[in-house]
């Protein structure tokens, strides 16, 4: 008797046509050439160096063409449910459609094993490899995994997931009895016409294939791995005779249970594939000569070095600072929303503040009412925000009004805009011409030629394009028509859907716009570090595990858009976070300031402007909002305690000089031209397993450092040339865990319920940058300036002639 492995490799320079089902996870690695994957009539492409997971029971089919090799590594799903206790273990690894630095290490372990695997070739050395193959599956657990409340069906109408588990969990508690479809119709009290249209959608084929498909699985294991006859392994895996199991096997493997079995023994292998074997180990190890197994980066670099001319720089186009999200219109109606508005106009110098859904009830506006419409409630908002020496970016879309918590968990309000149900174009054309002719009348012409106002695309209407595709276009061009009429300076863009939401259906919509009449003066798109996808019968949402998301999904997306004809267009990114979820503590620690100074230089020249996901933890506020932190999403917290995030923007937006000399990785470098420097820095510590692992709302608050990918400090050394010689007083302002990070006090004060009014006054005095300030020498018109960055620390360093 042979024990069953839990992995099984093959090499492969063909594939078949022949479309299987498969009841194994199976992962593929292209090694040379590419090939073609369809699990459940999904296709995905794979070129040299892609990597793929096809789930376990899934319909799938691998073709490709001549010069292929491609590792298939098989990995057996009962042990994995059993290992991991959990009946549903999905996984999302797909690099043909996902650009995830984690796919470069999954790349390394891969060719790790397989250079223990070639090594181990004719021995019975296999601990090596095989180890290697536990720790590839580990990293896919901790990268790539689905939990349960990731699964995420986009048509509300259509989940059935927990319908779809029940069957596979009765089938394979039952499949070596006698059931039929009239068994489960009955165990789950559904009609026998219900049930068999059910199984051809959601399973491709019917409940006996199914059941057939089951049953040979087990059965090719008790071949393999049992000494039993063959008439018992069709009565114990459910077939009703032996010449009806062999008439199954054949129609499934073209060979007959015996023939299986003795190629399947030792002593059994076939001649000429044990010749076609050696002939793809050595094709292996030519491919892996070439591209050898490489070391890991060291993620514990501790130096980042770069050189700066003083007389190389250009103007510094600050398209970070100017946008800050405050969502619903009706949030701004409220005195205290509107006093952290004024807080972070007066702390952070932004210029423009967005907010959505000013036609709605609570706006006193109804698109099909007859007679004359009431603006005097969006006047109020807009009255402030000039008061406030800010202007509008006004969303003139619908968006639902949401508390986000995690995925699979939101807090819908009861609220609805009016522009949520239907309205005709004409009723469209109409609000509209009397809001803008309203705008022009109360604020005059000049007051608007530096407003921004879109036309959001509702992620809804993308599920039904021929539908919503033109309606959407439609609506554009005659907004477009009536702005521009009332005043040709207003910025007038739209889109806003996140960059994760179906790449062609992306492209499709893009390339309609692109041959409309009227161009948007601007595109604007949202990014969330989550990502969605499916393989034709599920759909998932998951947090991307890319520490680099944000510029690659960007990268994509700029292609993208100028694949279809708005490569002229500017680009806004108008939304933005790391996450939507506004129960997350990750919100609320130093961790924060440091991810924004670091996506900010990331896309640095790539984008015309980007506005931050919220403002205010106000906007957020709800029943379980009784802590000082709740992990919201804001800038700034309920009692108005900037957090490490709002630093950030005060680094970047008030610190920073108006030239832009160059950035490293970890810093930006900045003039004023007359011999004074500005460098804004940050040391961003990835986010961890236990991180990706954990419900954003699980957190433990007084626990954070356990979801970071290491606390490594970070020596900057930045090297200025063509600068003055003499004495120079260095400025440095710095926020990190021990100094300034309103999360950090808080642990520190036992993370008491409920401060006092004297409480908030000291952590609004606590939450401050700490100061040191110390001198430099330039010689020889050189000037190096060096410091030590704890694990996410945020830090600008200000460099003055000493006179």
């Amino acid at each position: 008797m042979v024990k069953k492995e839990c992995f099984q490799i093959e090499i492969h320079d063909a594939a078949p046509e022949v479309e299987q089902f498969n009841q194994e996870i199976i992962l593929l690695f292209v090694l040379e050439g590419s090939i073609e994957a369809s699990v459940e009539n999904k296709i995905s492409s794979l070129g040299t160096e892609d990597i793929m997971v096809i789930n376990a029971n899934k319909r799938y089919a691998i073709r490709s063409g001549r010069d292929v090799l491609y590792l298939k590594l098989l990995i057996d799903y009962a042990s994995v449910i059993e290992t991991m206790q959990d009946g549903d273990v999905i996984f999302w690894c797909d690099s043909s459609v996902s650009t995830n630095e984690s796919y470069a290490d999954l790349r390394t372990l891969l060719c790790r094993m397989l250079n223990h695997y070639v090594e181990a070739v004719n021995t019975t050395h296999k601990f090596g490899y095989m180890g290697d193959c536990y720790i590839i599956l580990n990293y896919l657990t901790a990268n790539f995994r689905i939990k349960v409340n990731d699964i995420n069906n986009l048509d509300i109408n259509d989940r059935y997931e927990e319908r779809i588990q029940q069957i596979n969990n009765y089938v394979y508690a039952n499949y070596d009895q006698s059931i039929s479809m009239k068994d489960l119709s009955e165990k789950m009290y559904l009609s026998n016409g219900y049930l068999s249209r059910f199984f051809k959608k959601n399973y491709g084929m019917s409940f006996a294939s199914y059941l057939t498909n089951v049953r040979i699985y087990h059965a090719v294991d008790d071949l393999l791995y049992t000494d039993a006859p063959i008439t018992r392994i069709a009565y114990n895996n459910g077939f009703t005779s032996a010449a009806l199991f062999n008439k199954v096997f054949k129609k499934t493997y073209g060979i007959s249970p015996s023939e299986f079995r003795k190629k399947a023994a030792p002593d059994g292998k076939d001649k000429g594939n044990e010749k076609h074997r050696k002939i793809l180990e050595k094709r292996l190890e030519k491919v892996l000569a070439i591209n050898p197994e490489t070391e890991e980066d060291d993620i514990r670099t501790r130096v980042v070095e770069s050189t700066f001319s003083a007389e190389d720089y250009e103007p510094l186009d600050n398209y970070w600072g100017d946008i800050v999200n405050f969502g619903d219109a009706s949030y701004l109606l409220n005195s205290s929303i509107r006093e952290h508005l004024f807080i972070l106009r007066q702390a952070l110098g932004f210029k423009y503040v967005r907010f959505s859904n000013i036609f709605s009830k609570e706006m006193y506006i109804n698109p099909r009412q007859e007679g004359d419409f009431n603006f005097s409630q969006i006047d109020s908002i807009i009255d402030y925000v000039l008061e406030q020496g800010m202007k509008p970016f006004i969303e003139l879309g619908s968006k639902p009004r949401v508390i986000h918590y995690e995925i699979g968990k939101t807090n819908y309000s009861e609220y609805e805009s009016e522009l949520n149900k239907e309205i005709s174009l004409e009723q469209w054309i109409r609000l509209m011409d009397a809001f803008m002719n309203h705008l022009i009348h109360r604020y005059g012409q000049d007051v608007l030629d530096d407003w921004k106002m879109e036309l959001w695309y509702d992620e809804d209407w993308r599920l039904q394009p021929d539908k919503y595709n033109q309606k959407y276009l439609d609506m554009f061009n005659e907004t477009y028509k009536i702005i521009k009429a009332c005043n040709e300076c207003i910025k007038f863009g739209g889109y806003s859907i996140r960059m994760d939401a179906g790449h062609e259906r992306r492209k499709a919509f893009l390339g309609q716009w692109s041959r409309q009449e009227y161009r948007p003066d601007f595109i604007s798109i949202m990014y969330y570090g989550y990502t969605r996808s499916g393989d034709g019968l599920d759909r998932y949402a998951k947090q991307t595990t890319d520490n680099d998301a944000l510029l690659h999904s960007l990268s994509r997306e700029k292609q993208l858009i100028e694949e279809t004809g708005f490569g002229d267009v500017p680009v806004y990114i108008n939304e933005w976070n790391l996450t939507p979820s506004v129960r997350n503590y990750i919100n609320d620690t130093a961790f924060k300031g440091a991810y924004i100074i670091k996506n900010i230089i990331d896309v640095c020249g790539m984008v015309r402007g980007m506005g931050y996901g919220a403002g205010s933890d106000r906007e957020y506020a709800f029943y379980d909002t009784t802590d000082l932190l709740f992990g919201g999403t804001g800038l700034i917290t309920n009692d108005g305690i900037l957090k490490p995030g709002a630093f950030a923007y005060d680094f970047l937006n008030n610190r920073l000089f108006p030239y832009y000399m160059g950035k490293s990785r970890n810093y930006m470098v900045t003039t004023d031209r007359h011999g004074n420097y500005a460098i804004v820095c940050h040391n961003q510590q990835a986010l961890n397993y236990n991180y990706y692992l954990t419900n954003e709302t699980e957190l433990e608050k007084d626990s954070m450092w356990k979801y970071f990918d290491g606390r490594n400090k970070l020596n900057i050394r930045v090297r200025l040339t063509d600068v003055a010689d003499g004495s120079y007083k260095i400025k440095i302002y710095r926020i990190n865990e021990s100094n300034g990070s309103v999360m950090d006090i808080w642990k520190e004060l036992d993370f008491e319920k409920n401060p006092s009014r004297n409480d908030i006054k000291y952590f609004r005095r606590a939450c401050e940058p700490t100061l040191a300030i110390k001198k430099a020498e330039a010689v020889g018109g050189v000037m190096t300036i060096e410091e030590q960055l704890a694990p996410n620390e945020i830090a600008v360093i200000r460099i003055h002639k000493d006179i």
